[in-house]
């Protein structure tokens, strides 16, 4: 059993991850203040009016004593696993409360989680009343807002929940990644397109060239001499 002091006038009081807060109104000062149990990466239940877990945060009452909050890790108790996982795990608890149906396999990927919930309760009493009575009383609360809440069917729609986001999520990055290498291919083409335009006038170009060659070699003449091999003297003389 842990004691913790809490100062007269206080709106909140933290135990090691949990922390409980008393929220006054924004705008009506005749609304009666919020109390929230806050424990993040969890999900949270209290016996103040609870009916089902809810993400990271939970109503309590403004004493804060006299109530009782249960709550277990998110990750760990509803992401989807893998079907090797599901396979290899083992119960650890047989509580008649967090137990749920048989997985069945949503995908060649993940399936929906099905082990046991592993939760952690922690009763807030007064420390200067009869704590065994009143530890009987939250006690007595939190069997009666189990019994009420049908939190196997709670369980088992946020598991639900969770396999269905992460499923979308793995969709959105397979279609992100069809889309990139769409467009990676899409570049590769048109450049290889641009290639084949640019080939045919290389080649031209290097046959042009190469008859020219031939045509100097077969003549065996200069393209700037005359057609007879005997020089004009006359013309010379004529230049000169």
């Amino acid at each position: 059993m842990r004691f913790e002091a809490i100062e007269e006038g206080a709106r909140s009081i933290s135990i090691g991850n949990v922390h409980i807060e008393v929220i006054p109104p924004k705008w009506n000062p005749f609304v009666e203040p919020a109390t929230h149990v806050v424990i993040p990466g969890n999900h949270v239940l209290s016996t103040y009016g609870g009916a089902e877990f809810l993400e990271d945060r939970a109503f309590f009452t403004r004493s804060l004593t006299g109530e009782a909050v249960i709550y277990f890790a998110s990750e760990e108790n509803l992401s989807p696993i893998t079907p090797e996982q599901a396979e290899s795990s083992e119960p650890t608890s047989k509580s008649e409360l967090f137990t749920s149906a048989t997985a069945k396999a949503q995908s060649e990927e993940i399936v929906i989680n099905s082990g046991d919930i592993l939760a952690t309760a922690i009763y807030l009493v007064p420390r200067y009343e009869n704590r065994r009575k009143t530890l009987s009383d939250v006690n007595s609360k939190l069997k009666s807002t189990v019994e009420s809440a049908n939190l196997g069917v709670n369980i088992a729609e946020l598991r639900q929940s969770a396999l269905e986001a992460e499923l979308l999520r793995l969709e959105e990055l397979k279609k992100s990644a069809q889309e990139q290498s769409t467009k990676k291919n899409g570049k590769k083409e048109s450049k290889d397109k641009k290639d084949d335009k640019e080939a045919p006038v290389q080649t031209n170009q290097t046959s042009n060239r190469s008859l020219f060659e031939e045509e100097l070699k077969s003549d065996g003449k200069s393209l700037f001499s005359d057609e007879t091999d005997t020089p004009d003297l006359d013309a010379g003389k004529k230049l000169w």
